[in-house]
């Protein structure tokens, strides 16, 4: 599979969550500068990583809950720690904006922002999903800017930039855990709704 077929690959799993939004700017000479942007938000592409081992360790979960079904409890126990750890940690962060519906793919995001973004410009973006889930933060460039035709609102669209191959491949697999979290409960729910 040849890059573009990648790229294609992972902005085709999209996922619509709530989340709130924080940007702060970033120079724009950095745009020529790759190495030294990742260099300047290395911590907080180190999140990224993160996702990969919260990823490996759902599929262990998985995998020994469906071999080993009397480890339920245990499983249930370690994950609701693991839960209250997350929200221990990041529940002093600022959350200086209201949770909004978003979309996201492993490539870019779209969402509401009060005042005009000029297109083109670099900033860096964290995303703090609704629940229990960390934070995100990734550099993006502002691709287009729609105005819906509401007083101080504007749809972005930002495309993430100077991302790794492995942190882009993290995403798309949040991304797609998330999306069979979803499925699950609507299937959940309607077979409720059958019973």
């Amino acid at each position: 599979m040849n890059r573009n077929e990648q790229h294609d690959r992972r902005a085709y799993h999209r996922l619509e969550f709530r989340a709130s939004i924080q940007i702060t700017p970033l120079d724009d000479e950095l745009l020529e500068d790759p190495a030294r942007l990742r260099a300047q938000v290395k911590g907080e592409l180190r999140m990224l990583h993160w996702l990969q081992l919260e990823n490996q360790y759902a599929f262990v979960r998985d995998s020994a809950l469906r071999s080993q079904p009397a480890l339920a409890p245990l499983i249930r126990l370690v994950d609701a720690k693991l839960n209250f750890l997350a929200g221990e940690i990041y529940s002093h962060e600022p959350n200086e904006n209201s949770i909004q519906p978003v979309e996201m793919s492993a490539t870019g995001i779209s969402f509401q922002w009060p005042r005009s973004l000029p297109p083109g410009s670099l900033w860096l973006m964290r995303i703090d999903p609704a629940g229990t889930d960390a934070p995100l933060s990734m550099p993006a460039i502002i691709q287009r800017l729609d105005d819906p035709g509401q007083e101080d609102t504007h749809r972005i669209a930002a495309e993430f930039f100077a991302l790794g191959e492995d942190e882009t491949d993290a995403l798309a697999s949040w991304i797609v855990t998330r999306q069979a979290r979803c499925l699950s409960r609507l299937k959940s729910a309607e077979d409720d709704k059958d019973a």
